[in-house]
């Protein structure tokens, strides 16, 4: 009797299926990579995760202040590959066809999602003039989606990069 007991409780224990749920790890590397001035992105130390922002010419200047933008389905997403990405993958004039996109969750919009940019000077060294501009990143209430699933962030900090005067 014990014996049965035994064995439907492993039985039981060992058949339960807690489905496909993904954890987001958002473990990137510290670098922003740019393409262009309006296509950011972090990707995972084995290069196989993305997340990327895509902005307007607009959501960049070159000034100082903070400059407030709303997160989008199509600004910003991120992306979960196959295999390790190539250096010109987002920078490809007709994206290429590996590695494959195994999941990708999109960003939610909502009232109070945006995207806080924080642009200051870069002053020379040299003649004490501005030479650039660094521009901090920041999220504030990101939501990412994906089949039904959220994953929420109230804070998260993307990363800085710099543009430079012509």
């Amino acid at each position: 009797m014990r014996f049965l007991l035994f064995l439907s409780f492993l039985i039981s224990v060992t058949s339960c299926d807690d489905g496909d749920f993904d954890v987001l790890q958002f473990s990137f590397e510290t670098t922003v990579n740019t393409c262009g001035s309006y296509v950011l992105y972090r990707t995972s130390s084995e290069r196989t995760e993305a997340l990327i922002i895509s902005l307007k010419e607009t959501d960049i200047v070159q000034e100082v202040g903070v400059k407030t933008i709303p997160i989008t389905a199509t600004n910003v997403i991120y992306r979960i590959f196959n295999e390790s990405l190539g250096s010109d993958y987002f920078c490809a004039e007709i994206p290429p066809i590996s590695p494959t996109v195994l999941k990708e969750w999109t960003a939610i919009s909502g009232e109070n999602n945006m995207i806080n940019i924080d642009t200051t000077e870069i002053i020379s060294e040299t003649d004490g003039s501005i030479s650039g501009y660094k521009h901090i990143l920041v999220f504030a209430n990101l939501v990412l989606e994906n089949e039904g699933v959220q994953e929420k962030y109230e804070t998260f900090l993307f990363g800085s990069f710099t543009t430079t005067l012509p």
